[in-house]
């Protein structure tokens, strides 16, 4: 496959297959660990099976990004392990996973996302219309991380807006 993917091309889709888990970690474990020598294992946490873990690939299965959420309290997500393959990167990718992981999670009453982008994603998420918040934390003792902060707009919850008009066109005021 060409290194400019078609982004209509690409599946969103979730691991369901152990096969598919696999590929998933692996890839996080390949861009996000292993350049900074963790072991394999490192790039899962306790929170895996309460997590919404999601990835674009094309149709032979190769992975071009991946983005992992959880849900804390009634409305805010809290988004790790977000990661776009090297070939991908600067192509959109990146963008389009964010926007179909948002909509899908405005969907489901998420109002919120935080997250903790490494220095060099800060101007990627800014682009997206996420707030810089304070430092958040030094990973491996040497990757800057700041907080980041996004409130979904109503336009985002489109079940949201249709459940509005439905009210509107057939609840009588009284």
């Amino acid at each position: 496959m060409s290194d400019n993917p078609k982004l209509s091309s690409l599946t969103y889709c979730q691991p369901n297959t152990q096969e598919e888990f696999d590929a998933y970690y692996d890839f996080r474990w390949q861009l996000l660990r292993q350049p900074w020598n963790q072991e394999k294992g490192s790039e899962k946490d306790v929170l895996e099976h309460q997590s919404y873990h999601r990835m674009l690939v094309d149709d032979k299965g190769t992975i071009y990004a991946i983005i992992r959420l959880h849900i804390v309290g009634q409305s805010t997500g809290i988004i790790r392990y977000m990661a776009v393959a090297e070939h991908a990167q600067g192509m959109g990718v990146g963008k389009h996973i964010l926007l179909l992981l948002e909509d899908e999670i405005s969907q489901l009453g998420v109002s919120e996302i935080e997250l903790n982008a490494r220095e060099n994603a800060v101007p990627f998420y800014k682009a997206a219309n996420y707030k810089l918040g304070e430092f958040s934390h030094l990973l491996f003792e040497e990757i800057p991380h700041y907080k980041m902060t996004k409130v979904l707009t109503k336009s985002q919850n489109k079940e949201g807006e249709a459940l509005t008009k439905i009210w509107h066109e057939t609840i009588p005021l009284s």
